[in-house]
């Protein structure tokens, strides 16, 4: 499958032009394919045997959409919408992520299609799982599935808003991007995960060399008073954190 990308997904382009986005698509596919494959041939309890199935269809849905944007995308005029919606999305989902592990507010519930039903408990208006609560903290997880899930999306958030900061067609959409940014940074602790605080590690660490240092040190001033306000107004999530991050060794899913 990841061979496609190599010779289907050259949109007519010559031999040694190679669609990136592509690839990688292609490739997450084969291996959640593979995981699939190993997941079916092991019998487990009646929760993780109906979701197998249906996480494929999403799977099939989710890379189809990027492919089709990877390969049909071809003007700055159209990467700047797709970036721009991405972001809104984004953004959104970090709001209600953080709602979610400071209040008893969640909005995710207000978006239930008429005739569906929750399949999660609810109370006052918290899904009621364990699964959401790390060292006292509550996990935010937004509009995703997990609270793993969430804190990347919202650390996959903050390049991306610091990128329209800076080269969005007006000053207000600028604006706008900024405060995007400072929303994403606040959400990343709020679901407690160690995957998020690497993901955000590794994303500013590649984006970091296009900027000077003048710039750096600004954005590195910028983030320690985000942090430090952060810290202040809720220390539980953040001791949370670092409780997780200094005990991975005794956490089942890292072993």
């Amino acid at each position: 499958l990841t061979l496609l990308a190599f010779f289907v997904l050259r949109r007519g382009a010559p031999t040694s032009s190679i669609n990136p986005g592509a690839v990688i698509l292609l490739t997450y596919l084969s291996l959640r394919l593979l995981i699939w494959g190993l997941g079916v041939t092991s019998l487990s309890n009646f929760a993780i045997e109906s979701s197998k199935d249906r996480a494929m269809p999403s799977l099939i849905l989710t890379v189809g959409i990027g492919l089709y944007v990877v390969t049909r995308v071809k003007t700055a005029r159209q990467q700047a919408w797709i970036l721009g919606f991405l972001l809104v999305g984004l953004t959104y989902d970090c709001v209600v992520g953080l709602l979610q592990s400071v209040s008893p507010l969640d909005l995710q519930l207000l978006f239930q299609p008429p005739g569906f039903i929750l399949n999660e408990d609810v109370d006052g208006g918290r899904l009621v799982s364990n699964l959401y609560e790390r060292f006292g903290a509550l996990r935010g997880y937004g509009t995703s599935g997990h609270p793993i899930e969430f804190s990347v999306l919202a650390a996959v958030t903050v390049p991306l808003a610091i990128h329209l900061s800076r080269f969005a067609t007006t000053k207000r959409l600028r604006i706008m991007a900024a405060g995007a940014a400072l929303i994403a940074l606040a959400a990343v602790p709020a679901g407690v995960s160690r995957s998020g605080l690497i993901a955000l590690i590794v994303a500013l660490f590649t984006y970091m060399w296009a900027f000077s240092l003048r710039q750096m040190a600004g954005a590195l001033f910028g983030g320690v008073i985000v942090f430090l306000a952060g810290f202040a107004a809720f220390p539980n999530i953040f001791q949370a954190l670092w409780l997780t991050t200094i005990n991975s060794g005794d956490d089942d899913s890292v072993r």
